[in-house]
């Protein structure tokens, strides 16, 4: 069996390609992890023994889940999948999507849901058996705790059942609140719940006030308001008796419209 661990520049075995670039680096971290599946292959081969590999890696072909937290740099090392040509069966984990690139090489996928974006999925370890020269491989699904994701309007708040959560669950919750009430959000409301359920993350979204714009705040007021409107902005002022018979030209302009 060769392990393969997580390949990081400047770290072994890696560390002699510290004067190259990221990207030229990370070609030469998969061309040396090439080197050793062959390497580790041709002993095996001498013993007559069937090569399995065990790798911290992403292979060529490997697809990431929807999850927003499993997202992975550009410069990720990719081992080619040709590197895995003749090895009996090669296990990879690194993404945690499940997945079967080839007959002999597997992706296994994480062993729990790392984050909500990963509700659905189900999760399993991989179980190798070797007899004499033959390898197979199973999948041993895991259980897992239910996961809820919901949206609360905060100015319903009263009206939320803390209590129809499993209490082994996992809840997201996204508590949409109005820009002027969002000084009363306090997040000990959902103590109860906290409480209840084996974990629970809280994700505030302050909703902005929506601006009246001038053409819509124009057909809700008279002439006269707009004027008024009109010297506050522009922070002029005029005597209250001029104000006045503006006030009353604009209110005979009004009848006309």
């Amino acid at each position: 069996i060769l392990l393969v661990p997580y390949p990081r520049r400047g770290k072994p075995p890696y560390e002699q390609d510290e004067h190259l670039s990221i990207q030229d680096s990370m070609r030469a971290a998969a061309e040396k992890i090439t080197e050793e599946i062959q390497s580790a292959l041709k002993v095996a081969r001498s013993e007559n023994v069937p090569l399995l590999v065990a790798a911290h890696v992403t292979v060529e072909g490997m697809t990431t889940g929807d999850s927003d937290f499993e997202l992975h740099a550009s410069h990720e090392v990719i081992v080619p999948a040709s590197a895995f040509d003749g090895v009996a069966l090669a296990v990879c984990g690194h993404i945690h999507k499940a997945q079967k690139i080839a007959t002999h090489i597997v992706g296994a996928g994480s062993l729990y849901r790392c984050s909500f974006g990963e509700s659905q999925d189900e999760k399993s370890y991989v179980l190798a058996t070797i007899d004499g020269q033959s390898v197979t491989w199973e999948r041993r699904p895991l259980p897992m705790r239910p996961m809820f994701q919901e949206r609360v309007d905060w100015s319903k708040r009263t009206s939320f059942d803390q209590a129809r959560f499993p209490a082994n669950s996992e809840v997201k919750l996204v508590v949409d609140i109005q820009q002027d009430e969002a000084p009363s959000y306090d997040p000990e409301f959902f103590r109860t719940l906290k409480e209840r359920v084996a974990l629970l993350v809280l994700e505030k979204n302050v909703i902005s006030a929506q601006r009246v714009r001038a053409p819509e705040l124009s057909a809700k007021l008279s002439l006269a308001e707009q004027f008024s409107h009109w010297l506050v902005s522009t922070s002029q002022s005029l005597p209250p008796e001029r104000r006045e018979r503006i006030a009353k030209k604009l209110a005979q302009i009004e009848t006309i419209r």
